[in-house]
Parts: structure tokens; C-alpha cells; sequence
């Protein structure tokens, strides 16, 4: 196995070195390699730290085959080291390692249905993969690992309802899936995600109204509702009804000079859709 050479490479077999200190080094590299990759660029430095991560999590699989501990580690450098590939342009190895991934989330979910953090990492590794296939235009593959992740999204709602991320969460993935849904011109399907989207923005709104991002979100849905409604039938007069759903939430937003220059250019790009719709009324 790659990992295990890059352990032996690396001299990560060194006798005295505890099982607990290879579970923080690993730890400690993985973050490295993500870092490195999100804040310098540096995509060669962040394969090199997340291949030494593996290699400290392939010692203890070795040592320890049934713990989830090592799972975990490569699960998620298997995730990082995916996202590297993906960032070159190397489509099929970035899939081969997201799916990996995937397995490897799936299997520790099911053994431990109850725990948050395991479910919302299967989520996230679906997510992933399911973005991956949209952005390749393999909308049968999205909408598969969509459908699945929602499912998923909601059993961890149901384990901790009050969790503002796990819903932030859900959103996301209903956002994704409606993207799917309308680069197949499903827009049917698109329309019934974008009303449950907007349904968890007015719950992370009403909990979260000082902040300007839940209002232009929300605000951003409804505007899409808008443009899918006058692609149907031409139905003219719902989408104005959205737009001004738009404009009414956009203008809900307060706050700095910045702010408001946000919100008069948010609904300057509206006024085309406006007189679209309004020119197909009559």
C-alpha cells in the first residue's frame, strides 16, 4: 500500500515512539497539509504533509487492524489528498480517493449511528463527491450522492435538533442539489429543493438576525425561485411575487456604508428581471 512505503520512507516504524504521539503527529501533519494548500497554495508542501500523516495512521492499522482511531486519520487525509488531485486537475485520482473516503465514512457511521461527528463526516465526504460529479456535469452520479446525503443531513437533525451547523449543513447540501437539479434542467425538482432551502434559511435567519449573510441568502433563493418561475409556462406574475420577496428581504438588511452598497447592488440586478416579468405580464 502507497501509505505504508511513504510510513517506511519516512522511519515512522522507529521503535519507542507511542501509539498516542503517531495519532498527534498525524493529526498535527494533516492540519498542515490542509493549511498549507488553503493559505499559501502550496499544493506539493500539502501532499508531501497529508502522505506523512498516512503513514503515521497506516503504523497504527498495523498495530491495531479493528480501531477506528487510524480509520478516522486516513479517512479524512484521504479527503485532503483528494482535494489536492482535484486542485491539479486530476479528476479520476481525485475520485478514486473521495470514494475511498466515502467507504470509509460509511463504515464508521454504521457502526456508531448515534454519534454526530461520524454522521455529519459521511455527510460531508457525500457532499464532496457529490460536488465533484456536478462539476463534471455526471448529474445521475450528483443527484445519487445528493439524495443520500440529505438523508443522512436530516438523521443528524434528528440526533441534535437545536444544532445551528448540522442545519447550516442541510442547507448546503439542498443548495448543491438544487444547482444539480437545474444544470439538468430539472426545474420542477429544482423548484421544490429551493422552497425547502428557503424554509432552513428563515430557521437560520431567525436565530442568527444581526448577522447580513442569512438575509442575502435567503434573498439570493427567492430570486432564483423568481428566475426558475418565468422558465415554467412563462409564469409572469409569480416571479414578480418572488422578486419582491427578494427586495423585501434584501432591505431588511442593515448595517455599514459596505452594507447597504451590497444591498443597492443587489437590487440594481434585479430591476432586468423586474421588467422582464413585468413585459410579460402584458
Amino acid at each position: 500500500m502507497e501509505s505504508a512505503k511513504v510510513a517506511e520512507e519516512l522511519g515512522v516504524k522507529e521503535v519507542g515512539v507511542s501509539d498516542r504521539w503517531r495519532h498527534l503527529a498525524g493529526r498535527s501533519l494533516g492540519w498542515m497539509g490542509e493549511m498549507l494548500k488553503l493559505d499559501t497554495a502550496d499544493i506539493d508542501g500539502s501532499e508531501k504533509a497529508v502522505r506523512e500523516a498516512m503513514g503515521h495512521y497506516e503504523v497504527l492499522r498495523e498495530k491495531e487492524p479493528e480501531s477506528a482511531e487510524w480509520k478516522e486519520g486516513i479517512a479524512m487525509n484521504k479527503t485532503r489528498l483528494a482535494d489536492v488531485y482535484l486542485t491539479r486537475g486530476d479528476f479520476d485520482t481525485a475520485e478514486e480517493l473521495y470514494r475511498e473516503a466515502v467507504a470509509m465514512r460509511r463504515e464508521l457511521m454504521e457502526a456508531d449511528q448515534d454519534n454526530p461527528v461520524r454522521v455529519q463526516r459521511f455527510a460531508v465526504a457525500l457532499n464532496r463527491i457529490g460536488e465533484l460529479f456536478l462539476s463534471r456535469e455526471r448529474f445521475d452520479d450528483s443527484y445519487e450522492a445528493f439524495v443520500l446525503c440529505r438523508a443522512v443531513s436530516e438523521h443528524l437533525l434528528k440526533l441534535e435538533p437545536d444544532n445551528r451547523r448540522w442545519l447550516t449543513d442541510l442547507g448546503g447540501v439542498l443548495f448543491a442539489w438544487r444547482d444539480s437539479c437545474r444544470a439538468r434542467e430539472d426545474w420542477e425538482r429544482s423548484l421544490t429543493l429551493n422552497e425547502e432551502l428557503m424554509v432552513v434559511q428563515k430557521k437560520l435567519l431567525e436565530g442568527d438576525g444581526e448577522r447580513i449573510e442569512p438575509y442575502y441568502n435567503l434573498s439570493m433563493s427567492q430570486r432564483a425561485h423568481a428566475e426558475v418561475l418565468a422558465m415554467l409556462s412563462e409564469r409572469w406574475s409569480e416571479e414578480v411575487e418572488w422578486l419582491r420577496k427578494s427586495e423585501e428581504t434584501l432591505v431588511e438588511m442593515e448595517g455599514d456604508e459596505k452594507v447597504s452598497e451590497w444591498v443597492k447592488e443587489a437590487l440594481e440586478g434585479q430591476k432586468a428581471l423586474y421588467a422582464q416579468a413585468r413585459e410579460g405580464e402584458e
